[in-house]
């Protein structure tokens, strides 16, 4: 279930989020649910939120590498981006609402700056879903040295008006068996933090799902 999950859970909070109701009131699987406490954004995506409210427009763009993609989805129309943007327009269909995405396989963070202009920016979104982080372990990258990219990255997309979620490592054999997975997870936990960005805790979620 984990990767199938993962692409309605992550819908699941964002559109939670959005909508301002407990991840529960907006999930339609159970079979893909989680505690309130790991599906709740921490931070505020209000930006978004106001796009919403008025009902004006909303573009989101997703970036990251073959989870953004959909690799172990069953189509395209299954990656999480494309739920997401199915979700949505059908809470706002009075809305012009689009999430595109943005994914490329086998990138991490210095790969996804080098293109966040011409990928990112150039599609004056409203909203960045960043996921970021499993390629840095599974390639050992050093903690500190991503935790600099990242921090990079939210500052270009802060300073351009845009609200950002962070979307953790996923939780899988190739990930974890790395001695540096733990200190990544922390480590955009605090980054985020500090950036007063949302963490879609995707780690988290996924263990409880292994227990």
């Amino acid at each position: 279930m984990a990767k199938a999950g993962f692409f309605s859970t992550m819908a699941i909070a964002v559109l939670a989020s959005l909508l301002g109701v407990d991840p529960a009131r907006a999930e339609a699987e159970p079979a893909c649910s989680a505690p309130d406490g790991l599906m709740r954004l921490e931070s505020a995506i209000a930006h978004t939120a106001a796009r919403v409210a008025e009902g004006r427009s909303l573009k989101i763009v997703a970036l990251g590498s073959s989870s953004t993609v959909g690799v172990g989805a069953t189509s395209p129309a299954n990656s999480y981006p494309s739920r997401l943007e199915a979700a949505l327009r059908e809470q706002y269909p009075d809305m012009q609402i689009e999430v595109i995405n943005r994914g490329v396989g086998g990138e991490d963070a210095r790969e996804e700056l080098a293109r966040l202009d011409k990928s990112v920016l150039a599609e004056r979104p409203d909203l960045v879903l960043w996921q970021v982080g499993t390629n840095a372990i599974v390639d050992e990258e050093g903690v500190s040295e991503e935790g600099h990219l990242v921090r990079k990255g939210l500052a270009r997309l802060k300073a351009a008006g845009v609200d950002v979620i962070l979307i953790d490592p996923q939780y899988s054999p190739s990930v974890i068996r790395r001695p540096n997975a733990g200190a990544m997870v922390r480590m955009l936990k605090t980054v985020a933090q500090a950036a007063n960005v949302a963490v879609f805790r995707r780690f988290a979620i996924m263990s409880h799902w292994r227990t």
